[in-house]
């Protein structure tokens, strides 16, 4: 079940989990008997120092640090960059829907994903659009 939830989502990052794990572990350190010595107590150290760090490594990205990103109500005409994606897989030859797309929606960069040499004999009808062009298929 996909959601976005945002305590969820927080928990998909793998350093969280990390910082939790450490965090129950460091919870636990005392009741698991280890000696009270100085190298008994090393690894609970490491684990504190461990534990700070990947908090410092995860605070920025929760819900009470401050946006970075500017909040504007639109972009100006001349400051916008239209990208246009296409995964076309090379069984489907539905080119000139893609052709129509691209023709009416007028991207700045148009990537193409999935393609072949027929996709690519398509897509040079293009060229006029694109002056700068990079077609690879592996």
């Amino acid at each position: 079940m996909e959601t976005d939830t945002w305590w969820i989502r927080y928990l998909d990052s793998a350093r969280v989990q990390f910082l939790i794990a450490l965090v129950v572990l460091l919870l636990l350190y005392p009741f698991l008997g280890q000696s009270r010595s100085l190298l008994g107590g090393m690894p609970l150290g490491l684990g504190v120092l461990a534990a700070g760090y990947s908090f410092y490594k995860v605070y920025p990205y929760n819900p009470f640090w401050p946006e970075e990103a500017m909040e504007v109500a639109a972009c100006p005409e001349g400051s916008r960059v239209r990208i246009l994606v296409a995964n076309v897989q090379k069984t489907n030859e539905q080119a000139q829907e893609l052709l129509d797309i691209v023709r009416s929606t007028h991207p700045d960069l148009f990537l193409v994903l999935k393609t072949d040499q027929w996709w690519d004999e398509r897509l040079r009808q293009l060229s006029d659009q694109f002056s700068h062009q990079v077609q690879h298929i592996p």
